[in-house]
């Protein structure tokens, strides 16, 4: 854990969005082909930023092999793998908690973004990267590097080892 700052009770954690994270010593999910799992957050933006940011995501060797993140290219939150982003339709809001759920179905080859209970967007999984370095809270990496950092909150972040159908997404974002 590097420059983190825990906020009151139900305020999850604060990161800079220049450097703060939260890194495991290794994986906690199988991200490969065939693989599925689902990984949810309640993230909260300080600031609409003008940059890649994300919340949850696991390392390989190059990038990481899936990012639950803020995408500036699409202005929206998105599920996304190196190459591809299933990308919300409601625009992201600063200082306003969020539910954010990713689901890999790896049978069906699909991704799924849930913002609130509710899907938004699915793609064709075509590229299910083997993601077998650290789980990582706050940030991503990209070209072997650590990048796009968090600017917010997070919490509540949970990792299931299958894909969660959708009832049970929206449970889950009743219980923040």
């Amino acid at each position: 854990m590097t420059g983190v700052a825990w906020q009151g009770a139900g305020e999850g954690a604060a990161f800079d969005g220049t450097g703060s994270q939260i890194v495991t010593a290794g994986p906690v999910l199988k991200t490969g082909e065939g693989s599925s799992f689902t990984v949810a957050a309640w993230v909260r933006l300080s600031a609409v930023p003008g940059v890649f940011a994300t919340a949850v995501s696991q390392d390989s060797a190059d990038a990481s092999g899936f990012y639950l993140q803020y995408s500036s290219e699409d202005q929206g939150w998105a599920f996304s793998r190196p190459g591809l982003r299933a990308v919300g339709r409601i625009a992201p809001a600063a200082h306003v908690w969020t539910h954010l759920t990713g689901v890999c179905d790896g049978p069906a080859r699909k991704l799924h973004l849930y913002v609130n209970g509710v899907q938004e967007a699915v793609v064709e999984d075509t590229g299910p990267a083997p993601a077998t370095g650290a789980f990582m809270i706050g940030r991503a990496s990209f070209d072997g590097q650590p990048r796009d950092f968090f600017p917010g909150a997070i919490r509540d972040v949970r990792a299931f080892d299958r894909a969660l159908a959708p009832a049970r997404v929206a449970k889950l974002a009743q219980l923040g």
